[in-house]
């Protein structure tokens, strides 16, 4: 079943016949609003983050935000686990969702080991699955825009980490 908000974020047609629309809280439909409401978040609260926080982390299923959380940890573990966020480590299971559906379920629950992100100290962010689920980078840049993703994830296949090897 297709929500009307969904039909309505998909259109620019006649948006202003629509009477006011109620958005539904942490969902979004369009990537660009995504990625701008979370930086406009950050910028938002940019004078009251510790300085040693280094990474916002985002837990999605499709297309709704189920939890957030601030690295202070230099190195953050991301699993299956069942806890949430504890300071160093996200288990995907932890977090409730009251749409999750089968599909995601059956996804969590192949999370495993999952990976670990580090923040070594020249700011590098480094990366190493753990898990034997597939792990892979997805690169938001455009075509010819810089990106701060390593040489060495461009060049794995699918940009897959390798288990066991760290990328930058």
């Amino acid at each position: 079943m297709i929500s009307r908000r969904k039909i309505i974020s998909r259109s620019l047609d006649n948006l202003d016949l629509i009477p006011n629309v109620e958005e539904e809280e942490d969902v979004w439909y369009n990537k660009e609003k995504l990625f701008r409401d979370h930086i406009n978040e950050v910028l938002s609260k940019w004078e009251q983050i510790d300085d040693e926080i280094w990474a916002k982390v985002i837990v999605f299923e499709k297309n709704r935000r189920v939890a957030k959380a601030y690295a202070r940890s230099s190195v953050i573990t991301i699993n299956g686990g069942k806890n949430g966020f504890d300071g160093v480590r996200i288990g995907l299971s932890g977090f409730d969702n009251p749409m999750r559906d089968a599909d995601t379920k059956v996804a969590k629950k192949s999370v495993g080991e999952g990976f670990k992100i580090k923040m070594d100290d020249i700011g590098n962010i480094l990366i190493k699955r753990y898990g034997k689920s597939n792990v892979f980078v997805h690169n938001t840049s455009m075509a010819n825009e810089e990106t701060v993703i390593g040489a060495d994830i461009l060049q794995m296949p699918n940009m897959a980490l390798a288990p066991g090897t760290s990328a930058k």
